[in-house]
């Protein structure tokens, strides 16, 4: 039996016509289930060629979306990548670039908190919200943007090593998440639709390699007296700390 016959059978004439028109973005047996559940709703070829022009259209449309929406984020990544490029023709000096670093992750803490805002409310005001332990490491981990760009602002140690922290904790979750949705574990949603990398793990990845390239650069490391065994032990905590909170 065609595991997605029952589900199917809810879905609307326009989603079924989706699934139908795009084969390659779902399971061989979700398009079988899609086409036989649309023959029995016994359309007539008009409606269902009325159906695919608004689906072309909305399609076009949300493709319009997107692509504004992803020109805005390469634009805003290329002004972040020129500007804080230490070998640019600019020549910054190490000083503005760690007070550039510092604004960028507090821009960063900003978007995070807009991003949460809704479970930030509902944790602080409603009187059913139960803060665990996981809860309460969850908003600690929020706070490492910020309390990093001030440390870091302020030329204190702890500052990169926050930051260092957060950026490869931030780079192995990125990537490890993107993998498992290629792997055939989880490469199919409940639905039957094949996922894709969302944009934010794009932008985030690529943030993340930015920033970590200007703090392992060796002036920004001088300037904060991180030698090897510091930047040894950093990368190691890291690692450790991303596989106890991401597993």
């Amino acid at each position: 039996m065609n595991p997605f016959s029952d589900l199917y059978k809810s879905l609307s004439v326009i989603d079924l016509i989706s699934i139908i028109d795009n084969p390659s973005d779902y399971q061989l047996l979700a398009v079988e289930a899609a086409t036989t559940e649309l023959a029995s709703r016994q359309l007539t070829s008009d409606a269902i060629a009325d159906l695919r022009s608004e689906i072309k259209n909305e399609f076009e449309n949300n493709a319009v979306r997107k692509k504004e929406h992803e020109d805005k984020l390469k634009k805003s990544a290329m002004a972040v990548v020129d500007t804080i490029n230490p070998i640019s023709q600019r020549g910054l000096s190490p000083d503005k670039i760690i007070r550039i670093t510092s604004g960028c992750f507090g821009v960063l803490f900003g978007y995070i908190i807009l991003e949460d805002f809704g479970l930030i409310k509902f944790m602080l005001f409603n009187p059913t919200a139960k803060w665990g332990f996981g809860m309460i490491i969850y908003f600690a981990q929020m706070l490492i943007p910020l309390i990093g760009a001030i440390l870091l602002w302020l030329r204190n140690k702890a500052g990169w090593i926050l930051l260092t922290i957060w950026i490869i904790c931030s780079l192995i979750i990125i990537l490890d998440t993107s993998i498992k949705i290629f792997s055939l574990e989880i490469s199919f949603g409940g639905n039957g639709k094949l996922l894709g990398i969302p944009v934010t793990f794009i932008f985030g990845f690529f943030f993340d390699i930015v920033f970590a390239f200007v703090l392992f650069k060796k002036n920004i490391r001088s300037a904060f007296s991180i030698n090897k065994k510091t930047l040894a032990a950093t990368i190691v905590l890291s690692v450790v700390w991303a596989a106890v909170n991401h597993h």
